[in-house]
């Protein structure tokens, strides 16, 4: 039997254009979200189209018709369905013959009906084993005409040749049962002969006099084995086991040098690099075997400026940095890169290094532009590190959306003039990749705002002494700052005596402990810190006193900024949830309120919403996100719109005196409590759309 389509269709299908992706694209359809009453995203906006093939009585070939949009009619090909089978697997889609061609029915000819998506084969997917699965259902149980035969199928077509069938693996199910659903599955392996040819997924029927060839489909599942995205690659390095005399071995390595050179007025005059790091040089960095210590086994990296470079004598000042670096990738966005290090300043670099600066950095470039600009850096000034003792230092920074496929750099640098030293030693380097929602809470868990149990079993001895007490077997959290702000870390509500401790886990230094809020009727722990927006802090907790009766339940609640969250967000096109944060005054009177967000889609626009209640309303308008401050006194800053930018971040200071309201604005009186929350633009899979950010109360006083 021929089924290929006649120079006819291929006219009719250059007109109203191919369905086809540009490469195989994993499908999962269940129909669930289509318009019942729609012809567009009734089906042919899920890509679906219909084909007819007419045959005579006899099966010979008469001629055939299509590509055309199913328009969810019974008569014209496909629709969607609901309610059948048990169980009922919500909507479906029915296929049945074309019977609006009562002409070629009426006739006693065969009509072969077909609807199907299809996607074109590229170079990508040849040797890939694709699988086709669903489930089928027949819609009528009285009718079962002997002629009617129905099917899935996986069909290769060859535009080249007339779109001649050159693959065909179809599965029977005229035999479907009219209660019960069927699964089936069938897989084709993509043969490289098929470059350029348009592979189609889809069900058809066979037949003639009208006769009834319903058949329903669900739960359709086109997958492949599509390569995992990339990812970035984990870094550790101890230099133990580099060879000393090799002048390539750090180039070797992937370790890069650049230098800029500014005036001394700090004006920028010319940059130089990159090229591999020496090994050793003049300028930039070696591996040396000196000044080591337990941790650090034989060998370590001492970086330093470019001390070739004669700008030195003129003056004018080097910042020489020796990194690593490689594209950010999408696989790796809404995780942390995490780099830690062993350091310590050279025994050679004393009191006479004038202004030199010495540092460790995560950095991002704008490499996709070309121009190489930094837009992300968090760097940390190591200058006044101890001669004399190994510190170990952690860096942290987001991999966020704004940053996708840019260059990711780590390393070390120095900025000087003069000749002045600049030599500092690093060992057991190690760069991370984690995702908040892989980490172990045996060794550190990453927490949001807001309350937090926890269990002692994970409780281990890290070594590290409190500042204010004694602690046993503790456990360790680590916090992302939203904003500039008060951060609030308490223990509140835990049944044992406890104690707590806050470093900045930028730089490992000590920030504040506390012990009992008021031993012995309250032997909880409570900290306000200030936190800087982006910056990780890590919260150490234990139990106070001896082994055995240190732990009981414990519970962590942490509050940034002033008032309280009341409600999450849903996540947007960002990936994450928007996050309001409220800094300033609480006192009515000063006039001080700043309402912060981040994490919201770029670019995007929004105004801030007010109200007294917290009534929910989830999806909201037919928004993606929830509106949790509805009530009759919401009010809208809807003169006040505001842009998120390429930071995906608003901030704005409402006049107290001027809140709006349903029926004009009013004043923040103290005692009165007020909601906030943030609406913005968003997308939901290509779709325009609305979201909403956390909400935050706050008691005026």
């Amino acid at each position: 039997m021929n089924l290929s389509r006649s120079l006819f269709t291929a006219a009719v299908f250059a007109a109203l254009g191919s369905t086809a992706s540009a490469q195989l694209q994993v499908r999962s359809i269940d129909f669930e979200g289509a318009d019942p009453t729609s012809p567009g995203p009734g089906i042919s906006d899920l890509g679906f189209g219909n084909y007819v093939t007419v045959f005579d009585p006899s099966g010979g070939y008469l001629f055939g018709y299509g590509v055309f949009p199913p328009n969810n009619t019974e008569g014209e090909c496909a629709l969607l369905v609901s309610g059948l089978g048990t169980p009922s697997n919500g909507q479906s889609l029915q296929t049945n013959s074309n019977y609006n061609n009562t002409g070629e029915h009426g006739n006693g000819n065969i009509l072969e009906t077909n609807t199907f998506f299809e996607q074109n084969i590229t170079a990508d997917s040849f040797g890939d084993t694709w699988t086709l699965d669903f489930d089928y259902l027949k819609a009528n149980c009285d009718a079962n005409p002997a002629g009617t035969t129905t099917a899935a199928f996986i069909k290769v077509l060859d535009p080249a040749s007339g779109f001649a069938t050159v693959y065909y693996d179809p599965i029977d199910t005229t035999g479907a049962d009219c209660v019960n659903w069927t699964s089936a599955s069938t897989s084709v392996t993509i043969d490289s002969a098929w470059g350029g040819h348009i592979l189609q997924v889809g069900f058809t029927n066979r037949c003639s006099n009208n006769d009834d060839s319903r058949r329903v489909y669900d739960n359709i599942e086109w997958q492949g084995p599509p390569p995992p995205p990339p990812t970035m690659n984990p870094y550790s390095q101890d230099f133990d086991g580099l060879d000393i005399n090799d002048p390539n071995a750090l180039s070797n390595e992937g370790w890069l040098a650049f230098a800029n050179v500014f005036d001394p007025a700090g004006g920028y005059l010319y940059g130089y690099g990159p090229f591999g790091a020496p090994n050793p040089g003049g300028g930039f960095s070696a591996i040396t075997d000196t000044q080591q210590a337990a941790d650090q086994g034989s060998q370590s990296i001492v970086v330093y400026n470019d001390y070739v470079n004669g700008d030195h004598a003129n003056g004018n000042y080097i910042e020489a940095s020796v990194y690593k670096e490689q594209p950010v990738q999408t696989a790796n966005l809404g995780q942390y890169a995490i780099f830690s290090f062993d350091v310590k300043k050279s025994d050679f670099v004393g009191n006479g290094q004038g202004d030199a600066q010495m540092f460790a950095f995560l950095k991002v470039l704008d490499s996709l532009s070309g121009s190489f600009a930094t837009i992300r850096e968090r760097r940390i000034n190591l200058t006044d590190n101890s001669i004399r003792n190994w510190d170990n230092v952690t860096i942290t920074m987001e991999l966020d959306p704004a940053i996708d496929g840019q260059l990711f750099q780590f390393g070390f640098g120095s900025y000087a003039s003069n000749y002045d030293d600049t030599g500092v030693l690093y060992d057991n380097v190690d760069v991370s990749f984690i995702d908040i929602d892989e980490i172990s809470v045996a060794d550190f868990a990453v927490i949001e705002e807001g309350t937090t149990l926890w269990n002692p079993e994970y409780a281990t001895d890290s070594g590290v002494g409190f500042a204010c007490g004694s602690g046993e077997s503790d456990l360790w959290f680590i916090y992302f700052a939203k904003s500039d702000s008060d951060l609030e870390v308490s223990t509140s509500g835990s049944d044992f005596d406890t104690i707590l401790q806050v470093f900045d886990a930028a730089t490992g230094s000590f920030i504040a402990c506390h012990d009992d809020v008021n031993f012995p009727s309250d032997p909880t722990s409570i900290l306000n810190v200030p936190v800087t927006a982006g910056n990780p802090y890590w919260i150490q907790m234990s139990g106070w006193g001896s082994p055995g009766n240190a732990f009981g339940n414990g519970i962590l609640t942490i509050n940034e900024g002033i008032g309280t969250q009341i409600c999450s967000a849903q996540a947007n096109d960002s990936g994450a949830g928007a996050s309001l944060v409220l800094n300033g005054s609480a006192i009515a009177a000063d006039n001080d309120l700043t309402l912060d967000v981040r994490d919201l889609p770029i670019d995007s626009l929004g105004y801030f919403l007010t109200s007294g209640d917290t009534i929910f309303l989830a999806g909201a308008g037919g928004s993606a996100g929830d509106l949790c401050i509805a009530s009759t006194s919401i009010g809208r800053y809807a003169g006040n719109v505001l842009d998120s930018g390429a930071a995906g971040a608003v901030s704005f200071s409402p006049d107290l005196t001027s809140i709006p309201g349903p029926t004009g604005t009013v004043a923040a009186t103290a005692g009165e409590t007020r909601y906030f929350q943030y609406w913005t633009r968003d997308l939901s899979g290509g779709t325009p759309t609305s979201n909403f950010s956390t909400a935050v109360g706050i008691t005026f006083q």
